[in-house]
């Protein structure tokens, strides 16, 4: 008995950037490819007749289903293998996908499909069943002009359709994607029209919901998903439909990102009952807690999803969200408790699971380590941050913090200057400046920044009880002075709030000459009297800033 013969069953257009990898994913593994272009004006065909594909014309009508079937109606194989170009076969699925071809009496089968989210480097993934694989001659057809389904025409036809682990994965929703090709605009068009043509139709509706809060359209995809679950509710669904706990989870997420706290907890109680194997429902529950700065509250619930590391639910999940995401969630809720110890350990366990840990995860380890005072493990850690990305910011800080508190100023000059440009690496960097008598660069900002970069360089010092750095700010205070007025009163602000009276009056004091008829200096000097136990000093000042504020 001769071997199922496969085919691959494509619709594209202007998919050179894609087409490529996608063909060669199945190389060998299917005996033709029909492919159905709907307008091409790239290199697209060149590719796909490359490959060997059967390539035919069909004039793009949005509606993604009339172009598959079309495609179907050219195959000769015995099996089917639906593709888009933006997706892959993963090629230790490639032995699984040849077994499932020899079964009798499946009219089809679910694939894994990996959808990768967020940015090609540092992205996440989603993991959802998607009917692509089914036998040819039993009239299985899409259906739907967007998200287009097979599985209910399969059904139809009496026999099996099950599940399977073969995987696929999709690039479509990478944001590079997504913004490059204008996909989500066009997709909202036709989704808007798939609704107006079934306003009935639950699944519709759900999919409209989707593609509003993608472009964070929260209000109008709140009616949608709304009028989904009514439809759904209204008709006895089973449970067991295959988006209904999505729909549960993506309306939840929604009302947690609009902070209605109540509601989302109340929508994702709902869905535990139901689907209580489901552990991004959980993930999302101990967000609703933590987003409202109740986080002993959501610990239990991030343990919960944890504790579910292993679990394939049958709907689509994020196979990350009780491994390291929720150990990452669990280490935000210890440090936010001041914990530092079990965040410590949190986040190391993140480390171990995660296979690209993100720059933020390695600068929070990072400082925990240095509060610790194992300062070689904490420099470690901020300089992997930096090799992920270059300009995370509170990377660059801390490790240019490193060698200020070792004294090793010109390290952390450098470190400053490569700094991305804002407030805190401006007072950083004016710090590190000081201690190492370099010039400001040349590009001076303005007074205002300058005066704030300034004082918060010397809140730095002071805090870091440093008293190398406090030092030689002071030092050059009286030059900057001449050219900063407003940065002794400044300062004598930034003495007094850290308790340094003696320090505070000084610097008022050469406000005062610099500037005699501001008030608050005045006024500030009263303070500063009052904290160094003279009263009379203090009315004096306090009487002179009444006078001129007069």
């Amino acid at each position: 008995m001769s071997a199922p013969t496969l085919a691959l069953c494509m619709i594209v257009r202007d998919e050179e950037a894609y087409l490529e990898d996608c063909l060669a994913s199945v190389r060998g593994v299917v005996d033709e490819i029909v492919i159905v272009d709907t307008g091409s004006t790239d290199g697209t065909l060149a590719i796909a007749e490359r490959h060997g594909a059967r390539v035919s014309h069909f004039p793009w009508i949005g509606d993604f289903a009339a172009a598959r079937n079309a495609g179907i109606e050219q195959v000769t194989s015995d099996w089917i293998l639906v593709l888009d170009a933006d997706e892959r076969l993963l090629a230790d699925s490639i032995p699984e996908l040849r077994r499932l071809l020899r079964a009798e009496d499946v009219a089809g089968y679910s694939l894994v499909c990996e959808n990768l989210v967020g940015s090609a480097g540092g992205g996440m993934s989603q993991h959802a069943p998607v009917f692509r694989l089914f036998r040819n001659g039993l009239g299985i057809r899409f259906d739907g002009l967007i998200h287009e389904q097979a599985i209910p025409s399969a059904k139809r036809t009496g026999r099996a359709t099950l599940p399977s682990g073969v995987r696929i994965r999709h690039l479509g929703y990478l944001a590079e994607a997504v913004t490059q090709r204008g996909k989500r605009e066009r997709n909202l068009r036709i989704l808007e029209r798939q609704a107006t043509l079934a306003p009935d139709d639950p699944f519709a509706h759900f999919n409209l919901a989707e593609g509003l809060k993608l472009l964070d359209r929260f209000i109008e995809a709140e009616r949608h998903y709304l009028r989904a679950l009514d439809l759904l509710e209204a008709r006895g669904a089973a449970k067991g439909t295959p988006y209904y706990p999505n729909l549960y989870l993506s309306l939840g997420d929604l009302y947690r990102r609009l902070l209605r706290f109540e509601r989302a907890t109340a929508v994702l109680d709902e869905a535990i009952a139901r689907y209580p194997d489901y552990p991004d429902l959980y993930y999302i529950r101990g967000f609703c807690h933590f987003d409202a700065g109740a986080f002993r509250e959501a610990i239990p619930w991030f343990e919960r999803c944890l504790g579910m590391q292993g679990a394939r639910p049958a709907y689509p999940t994020d196979p990350d969200v009780p491994g390291h995401k929720a150990l990452r969630a669990l280490a935000d809720c210890h440090i936010r408790l001041g914990d530092r110890p079990r965040a410590r350990a949190y986040l190391e366990q993140t480390l171990a699971l995660h296979p690209a840990p993100d720059a933020a995860l390695h600068v929070n380890l990072g400082i925990l380590l240095s509060d610790e005072r194992e300062d070689a493990e904490a420099i470690r850690h901020f300089e992997a941050a930096i090799a992920r990305d270059a300009g995370e910011p509170r990377a660059w800080l801390n490790l240019a913090m490193q060698w200020l508190q070792a004294e090793r100023y010109e390290e952390a000059a450098g470190a400053y200057a490569r700094c991305p440009n804002s407030p805190e690496c401006r007072a950083l960097l004016v710090l590190a400046h000081a201690l190492t008598d370099r010039p400001l660069p040349v590009a001076r900002p303005d007074e205002a920044t300058l005066v704030a970069s300034w004082c918060a360089a010397a809140e730095l010092a002071l805090t870091s009880d440093r008293t190398a750095m406090v030092q030689a700010l002071l030092d050059r205070l009286d030059s900057l002075g001449e050219t900063l007025p407003s940065l002794d009163r400044a300062l004598g602000e930034t003495f007094l709030r850290g308790g340094l009276a003696e320090l505070a009056a000084g610097a008022l004091l050469r406000a005062q000459q610099r500037t005699p008829e501001d008030p608050v200096v005045y006024r500030l000097l009263g303070d500063a009297c009052q904290a160094l136990g003279e009263p009379d000093e203090a009315r004096t000042m306090y009487a002179k800033a009444a006078s001129l504020a007069r």
